[in-house]
């Protein structure tokens, strides 16, 4: 197929995958219905100028939950140091016009979803006013939980449920009465809904005078304040694994319903409270996704991009584009960087080392928690902009939005104005000989019909290198799948196209030093390969000649555009090839359709892709089994051919055999490959570990595994595990089906967060494994290994996809980004805690200098686990996860922490230590 017919074909399958891949998620119960039209004389619509679903600056503080109890009010104790820490206030003055929020979290007002560990909720609401005296009957409406204050330009405008006086750390909401929290049987309410809101939700109405509105902007300051719990939960106790009885809390005390502030005419005042019209430009974190139905606030400033890193990293930024008509002709520029500091005027980094690409709807990000009852923060369903293109589309359309399931609007909600909206990215690879020292340039931002947005950009450059991606000592494996390209996009496989994506594919995942690199030798395995990357054509004595050129030229191509692997897994073996009729133990990897599937396969060898020896057309059949006597003489030349082109490319120290999962070869099977290949290791992706430390049934040895269980993390942040000092090649393997919905925050610690454990890193992460095989009704929904149930590993089967599936070919993903960054900080990490514990080298620091590198650590773990915590205790057994996936407090939180000031001091403290080795040595 050409590239263009190609093209063609997808952009069919991109608005399917976009359909396919959609958040999807428990929707909250519905409301009440709005009266309908025409009963009775309907008053003039008024004009909405903030609203629940705009544009806000949110800042969350999160702590312990106070419960009422014999001892009087008293927080909820619980377990570690970061769970148990109040965090950061907003700051004083906050609620004034001049403060400045561009460290606040932006997006719509509920975006922290009901947790009881929510102590304090700030919001501020920006609008602009032309004239003061023409705006009319400006009206504020309320729904809360808590207590609530309220300003306007720093001016106290309303309060309730909440004593007089300043509001601090230990202030709390009035109380809420036992039927708040329990049904009329005296059981705990568990129910989210908007039926349990009679007792919990309180209203508050401010009409606001004109004599406080400002000439130009103006800020509505919502400040909300916990109430405790009632001790009937002292009572209601669940039980807990392992745990005893725990407290159970389900709702959350400190929440905002709903806000809006509206005026009786649209004389004199503009708001962010619905997408305006035009185009505009805002600010968005690196940290947070955008989707498809965010609008910036006209009254906001556009602030500069801000970058902050070392030598030979990477690093991104960005901004948003958005209208309420199609965006044509959408088009960045990048200017070079020029020192604006102590670098010394002469520096610079030039344009080149920029790169621009535009992030498009693909897939999901969890809004809500699922299965909670809990109010979406956006009145529609959304998509998540995470596909990076380099060329923007020749029109981003305006996406007709479709409502939550059966959420009901109020009815004076605004309607939702549908819109286009795209990311502009900003990638910047700073050179290796960068002076240290903050550099300045721009990104100037065109469309059709509209002015240019010139969008400032701030480069801090940190005194401190990298080192080249394939030499990290953090271990990622990203796995490719051939097959997946050649589907999504109608390619014949191995032809020139089919390579060309496949070397797309390698660069992309090349800055995160992924190192694996699998190479099927037999066919429709867990990899969902079709074929087998050698083929086998048969000889008229029995024996076969098998070409190996797509085994050399995907070797080739990977280490050109990826780097050297540092392990090369054939597989030789998979789960179809179990000798068994039956299961011989309950094992929850055993699914009913795959046992039926592999009975099949039942004294078969391996397949293989075969090649006729007089049409040379290709079919899959199956070799001797491993057991044949005959199965020796065939594997034997092959052995020795692979042993011949790893040697021929300095790669045979990492050849690996593969695949041992929660099921493995026999006895027998090992060991004839062991006899074949003396020497040569297996890897090994379970839930358990194989066991690194023997061999394989007394056998071969396992030299690497990717794990569910059998890892550990470091639950005290002052004792950090140093995982990456590790002798044994043992990661993490999450295999979460939402892996993909979790927020960038999940994915920048993914890599920190082992080798701060006991794991050198992570591994069996997808790289281009998109579902790309259609269902039924033409969505695409399966994964090209689901075409095989016989090599079903169920629950460990591959969901994860670090890339997405652009119009000419793979792309990247907001998501990736956050992950290299994530790797980057692994190795500065690394870099500081190897001096810590070499006791030669800590003496050169100095004991002064290693402990305040420790307190730091210490607290980088802390932002880690709040930033990635569910905050959640209605589960008994698992009251709070940091690794819940779809926690929605922990990253709303983390926006607000500084987390960019904490990775510039990260950098900037392994330079330190550079610095000071280097001269005492």
């Amino acid at each position: 197929m050409t590239r263009r017919a190609a093209s063609t074909r997808m952009a069919g399958l991109w608005a399917a995958m976009m359909f396919a891949l959609s958040l999807m998620i428990m929707q909250p119960a519905a409301g009440q219905e709005a009266a309908a039209e025409g009963e009775a004389e309907q008053p003039a619509a008024r004009v909405v100028v903030l609203d629940t679903a705009g544009s806000w600056r949110v800042h969350p503080v999160l702590a312990p939950p106070i419960l009422d109890g014999e001892d009087g009010l008293q927080p909820v104790p619980y377990g570690p140091s970061w769970i148990s820490e109040r965090t950061a206030e907003p700051g004083e003055g906050w609620q004034k016009v001049d403060f400045d929020d561009g460290g606040w979290l932006r997006a719509p007002a509920r975006v922290v979803n009901d947790t009881p560990f929510l102590a304090r909720l700030s919001l501020r609401g920006t609008f602009m006013v032309n004239d003061p005296g023409q705006v009319e009957d400006l009206l504020l409406q309320l729904a809360y939980c808590g207590g609530v204050r309220v300003t306007l330009n720093g001016h106290e405008i309303g309060r309730q449920h909440l004593p007089a006086g300043a509001i601090t750390p230990q202030t709390l909401a009035e109380e809420y009465p036992l039927e708040a929290f329990v049904t009329a049987k005296g059981e705990l309410n568990t129910y989210r809904g908007r039926g349990a809101e009679d007792q919990r939700v309180r209203t508050l109405e401010v009409r606001i005078s004109n004599d406080l509105l400002l000439k130009g902007r103006n800020v509505l300051g919502i400040d909300i304040v916990r109430s405790p719990y009632h001790r009937v939960h002292h009572e209601k106790k669940a039980q807990g694994r392992g745990r005893g009885e725990v407290l159970v809390l389900h709702w959350g005390t400190c929440d905002i319903r709903r806000v809006q502030l509206s005026a009786g005419s649209a004389e004199g005042v503009t708001g962010g409270g619905v997408r305006p019209t035009g185009f505009q430009v805002w600010n968005s974190d690196a940290m947070v996704m955008d989707f498809d139905a965010d609008f910036g606030n006209p009254a906001e400033p556009l602030r500069p991009i801000r970058l902050a890193g070392a030598r030979r990293g990477r690093y991104s930024g960005k901004v948003v584009v958005g209208s309420d008509t199609p965006i044509k002709g959408l088009r960045a520029e990048v200017s070079s960087f020029v020192a604006a500091d102590a670098a010394g005027s002469s520096a610079a980094i030039a344009a080149a080392a920029a790169r621009i690409r535009y992030s498009l709807p693909w897939g999901s990000q969890t809004v809500v928690r699922p299965y909670r009852g809990h109010y979406p923060p956006y009145p529609v369903q959304v998509e998540a902009l995470d596909a990076l293109v380099d060329e923007p589309p020749a029109e981003v359309p305006v996406r007709e939005k479709s409502a939550w399931g059966d959420y009901q609007a109020e009815a004076d909600d605004p309607k939702p104005v549908s819109g286009a909206v795209a990311g502009v990215w900003l990638t910047v690879t700073v050179p290796p000989d960068a002076k240290a020292g903050l550099y300045r340039g721009k990104v100037s931002i065109r469309a059709e019909g509209v002015e240019e947005v010139v969008v400032p950009v701030e480069l801090e450059v940190l005194d401190w290198s990298l080192p080249d991606p394939q030499d990290y000592h953090t271990w990622v494996e990203m796995i490719q799948s051939p097959d997946t390209l050649a589907v999504t996009y109608g390619l014949e496989m191995w032809s020139e196209e089919h390579w060309r994506m496949i070397e797309q594919s390698f660069r992309l995942l090349a800055s995160s030093g992924s190192r694996v690199l699998h190479v099927p030798l037999i066919a429709q395995t867990n990899l969902g390969n079709a074929e087998s990357m050698i083929r086998w054509k048969p000889r008229s004595d029995g024996t076969y000649e098998v070409d190996f050129s797509i085994v050399e030229r995907y070797l080739d191509v990977a280490t050109k555009h990826m780097g050297q692997p540092k392990l090369v897994c054939f597989w030789v073996w998979d789960i179809y090839m179990i000798e068994k009729k039956e299961n011989a133990r309950s094992d929850h990897l055993w699914l009913k359709e795959a046992i039926e599937a592999r009975k099949g396969f039942v004294g078969k060898g391996p397949l293989v892709t075969m090649v006729d020896a007089e049409s040379g057309e290709l079919k899959i059949e199956h070799l001797a089994p491993l057991a044949a006597p005959v199965s020796k003489g065939q594997w034997k030349p092959v052995m020795d051919r692979l042993h011949e082109i790893m040697d021929a490319r300095g790669l045979r120290q990492a050849m690996t055999l593969g695949m041992l999962n929660d099921v493995r070869p026999s006895k027998e099977d090992v060991s004839m490959f062991h006899e074949l290949s003396p020497g040569t290791p297996w890897i090994s992706h379970a839930h358990h570990s194989v066991g690194l430390d023997r061999l394989l049934y007394g056998v071969a040895a396992a030299r690497y595994e990717a794990n569910v269980w059998s890892l550990k993390f470091a639950s005290d942040p002052e004792k950090p595990m140093h995982g990456w000092n590790n002798d044994v090649l043992r990661v993490e393997y999450d295999r979460s089906r939402g892996l993909n919905s979790t927020p960038p925050v999940a994915w920048h610690y993914m890599t920190e967060s082992n080798i701060v454990g006991g794991q050198r890193g992570v591994g069996r992460l997808g790289a281009d494994f998109w579902p790309a095989i259609e269902d039924r009704r033409g969505a695409l929904r399966g994964y090209v290994w689901s075409r095989y149930l016989q090599s079903s590993w169920r629950n460990l089967d591959i969901h994860s996809h670090m890339l997405a599936a652009g119009p000419e070919g793979p792309v990247g993903t907001a998501r990736l980004e956050a992950f290299n960054e994530g790797v980057q900080h692994s190795e500065a990490r690394i870099r500081i805690e190897k001096a810590l514990i070499d006791a030669e080298e800590r003496a050169l620091l100095g004991e002064e200098f290693a402990v305040k590198l420790e307190a730091f650590l210490a607290e980088r773990v802390r932002q880690m686990y709040r930033g990635q915590a569910d905050f959640q205790m209605n589960n008994p057994h698992n009251a709070v996860n940091w690794r819940s996936g779809a926690a929605t407090a922990g990253p709303a939180w983390f926006a607000t922490s500084g987390w960019q000031q904490s990775s510039a001091e990260l950098y900037r403290l392994a330079g330190e230590v550079e610095r000071r080795l280097v001269k005492k040595q």
